[in-house]
């Protein structure tokens, strides 16, 4: 395991499938870690992401669209976690 409970983990998928995705946020839930997941709307989702504290989901179906947000997002929220040390 790579990380521990003091990290935060930044999850990005444009459908919100992705198995590693999935894997890595429930490994960093398990730690007790922070995690942010910003995913598409493309189907729906498990009960873990559901229960997912921090997340933002993305409606609609342009991937494009969904993946300039999070890059947007992303950035916003590691400018915060910067400031926050």
């Amino acid at each position: 395991t790579c990380g521990e409970p003091s990290d935060v983990l930044i999850a990005l998928s444009g459908s919100g499938r992705s198995a590693n995705i999935l894997r890595a946020l429930q490994t960093a839930r398990n730690i007790g870690m922070t995690s942010y997941a910003i995913f598409g709307a493309f189907n729906n989702h498990t009960d873990y992401l559901i229960t997912e504290r921090h997340q933002l989901i993305l409606m609609g179906h342009d991937m494009q669209a969904h993946e300039e947000a999070q890059l947007a997002w992303g950035h916003d929220i590691w400018r915060q976690l910067k400031e926050d040390k």
